[in-house]
């Protein structure tokens, strides 16, 4: 599990020096998510100390969106001079994401040889 977690660390650890170096605007964990999924995709597996160590974190997940949600409550003010244009992003979002999963899915479905 040791070795899982250390795994964890480094993808985040890439993110961030990426993020830094190429001045990125998107957070250092997602680009480490993506790093990481990219390598597990090539390996075509992950290895059994980062799936006990990912089984270990999975339950304290919503632990990890506490501040995010600390963050948005702090822009109240915000919030409430762009609440339309928030709603629309939001409800937007939402529906072109029920829209284009299914042919997403279809489409690594067929790439990766699976049957209907």
């Amino acid at each position: 599990m040791l070795a899982g977690l250390l795994q964890l660390l480094l993808f985040h650890l890439l993110g961030f020096i990426l993020t830094t170096a190429l001045h990125l605007p998107i957070p250092a964990p997602v680009v480490g998510l993506v790093l990481l999924l990219m390598y597990l995709m090539l390996q075509r597996s992950a290895s059994e100390s980062l799936l006990e160590a990912t089984g270990k974190l999975l339950p304290f997940l919503p632990l990890f969106l506490i501040p995010a949600g600390a963050g948005v409550i702090r822009q109240g003010a915000l919030l409430q001079k762009e609440w339309l244009a928030i709603t629309v992003a939001i409800a937007v979002s939402t529906l072109a994401s029920f829209v284009i999963t299914p042919f997403i899915f279809r489409f690594y479905q067929r790439l990766l040889g699976g049957s209907r």
